[in-house]
């Protein structure tokens, strides 16, 4: 800045122009807000551009052809940092002929007579002149070509309430557009009221020609006349430095001045940076002539200077404080304009974020009554309500919103440019009802409009494919998220989506390659690294592990607070027999997430199997235990407590038992390798499992598991809760052999089979209305097993595998049925001594002495059964 003035003002001017700018409060938006940030950086090639200009020209000189490639480069790149920067070749052209050629506008006149008259001349300066500035504005022809094919050869949509003249009819809209002129050059000269928003109802349109700001328009067109005739009809160095000043001030504004074409505003503090050059000029100069006028005033004028310049640098201080922080800024608008809506907004978007939810609901219904055509408005306040659990008022309050559109009229496409933003109201409140399952189909509704409305509304695919999935439609879903990648084809979200459903679709190939291409556009996509690398754990194919193992390192980086992805980690290395980094993972996995009882429960069973560390597993188990223990009694009892009764026999038997206990623990541990479960007959066949460690050593099974005891009643009352899952060999119940003796028998069969026949009843439902539900027919093939009616059962499994003959699970429990339907007769008499050691845990001769045991042994001819048996009654 204080280069440029050395050019036309005397140093003293030049440095009191430059202490003027620097302290200008017009700045602080361009210096302190991001956006602003590109004026700033704009400006100083646009100084530099000018400056190389400055050298490459002369007073009837050739031209300097590197400092005018030079020129042209800076003007590039000004013009990259921000559009107005362009206009620093028309300051250069002003320069040229005004102030490096001299000419007066009546100069002016007469060499444009001379081209077109019947002699035309053409002097040689002016050729060499022309050629400067010619180049100069080819060049800037060309970068304006290049940005209009950038921005799509069209305006920025822009709404009614970004700049609400430029919808107004005539003369409305030329009137407001002009009176903001000087709007714009009062803001320079007394920056006291400065608004971070300028947009909406802050300067109301002017409507009439009556209206007193017609005035500041008049008056602000005759001084700039007044000047401008000054600086052209004179060749002087007032009048050079004048002309300079108008010319920094002028057409660097004029892009954002809404004359020739509408801009997103109504006035920008921010787009003042660059003419402020001209003003501070203007200013600094002013003072030096009022000096050289009344030089016995000197003293007065200097003062009066330095007053502005130090009343600026206060301002500029205080107004710093203002741009602390979101709320602040938005607030101090609040101060200066009570007529913006967006200002309210922001200041509830700022508490938002803040969390203080009660207090942004306030802003937004005040900014929706200052503007109550406000959609966004509507729209704020409705998801307020949301966060406050308030659904009734935040409906309301999107049906609003949707109100404020223009209507659509069937059959003919939707002619009204909607901002993109405005459209978050049908797709709030398609995500609103959708919580409801019976208003599924509402939602389905609303964003078919809102992609009505506009077709490239990816979100409203997105979420319109989620509802699809929701409403089993998976086809529908499928096709939904294709249409989206027609408009957005490397949109890493939606083939991540159109995937998922892939997978329900058992289209596991093709979602596997869906995910990759997400990979392909979004590497970093967290939800497709993670699926892919499950679907290649699952898929077995060794030379994949590799690559799974990657992917589950870039989302230990990415998502190093996630367990799911330790534990999956961990599971892959099991696979590769790499127990010892398993278990720091599924330790990280629990160590993130306590309750985690996956990564309890297979930390566990590796602790058992893989390292033979019984002992470790115990303390995890009884962690596993503690999460959630009533809700393990309907879901995971079975598994943890066999697991525990597993591991705390070995661990006993490892150590101090002795005799008739040692024996009774190996009995039991070997039972577990039975493939189905013993069955104990109370006058009914069910599975149950009865834990003999409880036999073993009855007070110490509760001390060492840390269960707490349960009466009987409780017991009685949940059914005995025997749960079942896709392995047949895995449907176990357990309750304690105490507490089961305290049970009647009437009691335990009744809550047996009520149980039974309420599972058999909800598969029998499900399959009526899906006769091709596999799961579901699955689930009843283990009712029946439940049942005992292993004949029935087995049909039941053969139409299974008929309906899904590629699952191994179903061909694996088919064979155990048919192998356990050779053993019903070993399995019969094993129940009835089981079940009379229960009722009479006293008597040692049961078993012992029974006729049908000798016939068993006789017939089972697999001698480790046989054994394992023996040493089972042995130790009853």
């Amino acid at each position: 800045m204080y280069r440029v003035c050395l050019m036309f003002m005397s140093e003293a001017t030049s440095f009191a122009s430059a202490l003027l700018f620097s302290v200008h409060p017009i700045h602080t938006e361009a210096v302190t807000g991001v956006v602003g940030r590109a004026e700033t950086l704009s400006s100083i090639f646009f100084l530099g551009a000018f400056i190389f200009y400055s050298k490459s020209t002369g007073y009837r000189e050739k031209t300097k052809w590197v400092e005018l490639l030079t020129t042209v480069f800076l003007v590039t790149v000004a013009m990259l940092c921000k559009e107005q920067g362009i206009t620093v070749v028309g300051v250069c052209c002003v320069y040229e002929i005004f102030i490096v050629q001299r000419c007066t506008l009546q100069e002016l006149l007469i060499i444009l007579r001379g081209m077109f008259g019947k002699k035309p001349s053409f002097p040689q300066w002016l050729i060499t002149s022309l050629a400067r500035a010619g180049f100069l504005v080819f060049s800037t022809t060309f970068l304006l070509f290049a940005r209009i094919k950038v921005m799509g050869a069209q305006l920025p949509v822009f709404t009614n309430f970004d700049n609400p003249a430029s919808t107004s009819p005539t003369p409305a809209r030329q009137l407001t557009f002009n009176y903001l002129l000087s709007v714009n050059a009062w803001l320079l000269l007394k920056p006291s009221n400065l608004c971070c928003d300028w947009t909406m109802g802050t300067i109301k349109v002017i409507s009439s020609f009556l209206d007193l700001r017609n005035l500041c328009t008049l008056i602000f067109y005759a001084v700039l006349v007044i000047l401008c005739i000054f600086a052209v009809t004179q060749q002087t160095q007032r009048s050079r430095t004048v002309l300079m000043s108008l010319a920094l001030i002028v057409l660097p504004f004029i892009p954002a001045s809404n004359l020739f074409f509408p801009v997103g505003f109504v006035v920008a503090e921010r787009i003042l940076y660059t003419p402020s050059f001209g003003f501070c000029m203007l200013v600094a100069f002013g003072a030096q002539v009022l000096k050289e006028k009344f030089s016995s005033r000197n003293c007065f004028i200097n003062v009066a200077l330095a007053f502005l310049i130090v009343a600026y640098g206060v301002k500029t201080y205080l107004r710093n404080f203002d741009w602390e922080s979101e709320y602040t800024i938005f607030r101090s608008g609040l101060k200066v304009n009570q007529e913006n809506a967006k200002l309210f907004n922001n200041v509830g978007h700022a508490l938002e974020k803040l969390l203080k939810f009660d207090e942004a609901l306030y802003y937004f219904e005040k900014a929706a009554s200052v503007q109550p055509d406000d959609i966004g408005a509507h729209i704020n306040v409705g998801r307020t309500y949301v966060q406050l659990n308030k659904s009734q008022p935040a409906e309301l309050s999107y049906l609003k919103a949707i109100s404020l559109f223009p209507p659509i009229i069937k059959g003919k496409s939707y002619q009204a440019r909607v901002a993109p933003s405005h459209l978050n109201a049908y797709l709030n409140l398609a995500n609103l009802i959708s919580k409801d399952p019976n208003r599924l189909r509402e939602a389905d509704q609303l964003l078919r409009q809102a992609i009505t409305m506009r077709s490239d509304f990816v979100e409203a695919y997105i979420n319109l494919g989620d509802i699809q999935v929701k409403l089993g439609k998976l086809d529908d879903a499928r096709a939904t998220y294709e249409a989206a990648l027609k408009q957005d084809p490397t949109n890493a979200d939606l083939y991540y989506n159109l995937g998922v459903v892939l997978l329900e679709l058992n289209q596991t190939k093709i979602a596997r390659a869906h995910f990759e291409r997400a990979l392909q556009y979004n590497p970093d996509h967290w939800q497709s690294l993670y699926n892919s690398a499950i679907l290649m754990q699952e898929g077995g194919d060794p030379k994949e592990r590799n690559l799974a193992f990657k992917r589950l390192e870039r989302l230990k980086v990415q998502k190093g607070e996630d367990p799911k992805v330790y534990f999956n980690y961990a599971m892959l290395a099991m696979d590769e027999y790499k127990f010892e980094i398993a278990e720091q993972n599924f330790k990280k996995a629990i160590e993130l997430d306590p309750t985690f009882r996956s990564a309890l429960f297979n930390l566990a069973l590796m602790l058992v199997n893989n390292l033979n560390r019984p002992y470790d597993a115990i303390p995890i188990l009884n962690q596993l235990l503690e999460v959630k223990f009533l809700a393990f009694i309907w879901e995971y009892t079975w598994m943890v407590v066999i697991s525990i009764w597993f591991v705390w026999s070995r661990a006993v038997m490892m150590r101090s038992l002795t005799g008739f206990q040692a024996i009774s623990a190996e009995a039991a541990i070997l039972d577990m390798m039975i493939p189905t479960p013993l069955m104990c007959s109370l006058s009914c066949p069910e599975y149950i499992m009865v834990l003999p460690s409880l036999i073993i050593c009855p007070p110490d099974v509760h001390r060492i598991l840390q269960i707490p005891r349960m009466s009987s009643r409780r017991i009685c009352d949940l059914h005995v809760e025997v749960m079942s899952h896709k392995s047949l060999n895995t449907s176990r119940g357990a309750i304690s052999s105490r507490d089961l003796l305290e049970c009647s028998e009437k009691e335990i069969v009744e809550g047996i089979e009520g149980f039974i026949h309420a599972r058999r009843m909800n598969f029998n439902s499900i399959l009526s209305r899906n006769p091709r539900n596999s799961q579901a027919m699955h689930n009843l093939c283990v009712v029946y097993v439940e049942r005992g009616d292993l004949l029935q059962a087995e049909k039941c499994l053969q139409q299974t595998q008929v309906l899904d003959p590629t699952a191994e699970y179903i061909q694996n429990h088919l064979r155990i049925v048919r192998n356990k339907i050779s053993e019903l007769r070993f399995g019969d008499i094993l129940n009835t001594v089981i079940a009379q050691r229960i009722i009479n845990p006293y008597d040692d001769n049961i078993g012992k002495t029974d006729g049908k045991l000798q016939e068993l042994f006789k017939i089972n001819t697999d001698e480790e059964l046989k054994e394992l048996f023996k040493k089972w009654i042995s130790a009853f």
